[in-house]
């Protein structure tokens, strides 16, 4: 392999690594932010104890992180409950909230009340749209991510994902 081929590996390689790390690094002043502030921003522990990140991105202007998130329960996503961390110099210096409070006791059910088929169904019923073929799994994700065949009503395969759904009585549906 020439040095010049090598380099570039290298130089990959070290991006990100760096890069993982800053994530890990933000995860947790991130988890120690929250825990240090529930009362605060009046969260219990199981307000904050299960989320994910899904954006992470630096800006180069000001050498700020910024930080976005998505709180789960029991490893299922809620949707919509989100928050943004602007962190720098290993702190967070602002954070935009619309996480749920009290969640273990807005919770309706541990277990989905409808098939991700179901789920499909009632959307293209709700769409006002014709199945011309049964919805068939594709590919499994996960447990409670599956990609169907588009069923005759969308342009592209079809993504069903288990998440809890804010209700009109601040219940959390799943």
């Amino acid at each position: 392999m020439p040095i010049k081929n090598f380099l570039k590996l290298l130089s990959i390689a070290l991006l990100l690594s760096t890069a993982m790390s800053l994530e890990a690094q933000n995860e947790a002043i991130i988890r120690n932010f929250l825990n240090e502030n529930k009362s605060q921003l009046k969260f219990n522990d199981s307000d904050i104890q299960d989320w994910v990140i899904y954006d992470n991105y630096n800006s180069d202007h000001n050498g700020v992180s910024h930080v976005y998130l998505r709180q789960r329960h029991n490893g299922i996503e809620i949707y919509n409950a989100v928050a943004n961390f602007n962190i720098k110099d290993g702190r967070v210096i602002s954070m935009g909230d619309r996480l749920f409070r009290n969640i273990s006791t807005s919770v309706n059910s541990n277990s989905a009340l409808i098939s991700p088929i179901e789920a499909i169904r009632g959307a293209a019923a709700q769409l006002n749209l014709s199945i011309s073929e049964s919805p068939r799994t594709l590919e499994p994700v996960n447990a409670q991510h599956f990609i169907f065949s588009n069923a005759g009503i969308s342009k592209e395969n079809i993504p069903v994902k288990l998440m809890y759904q804010p209700g009109p009585e601040g219940e959390l549906l799943l």
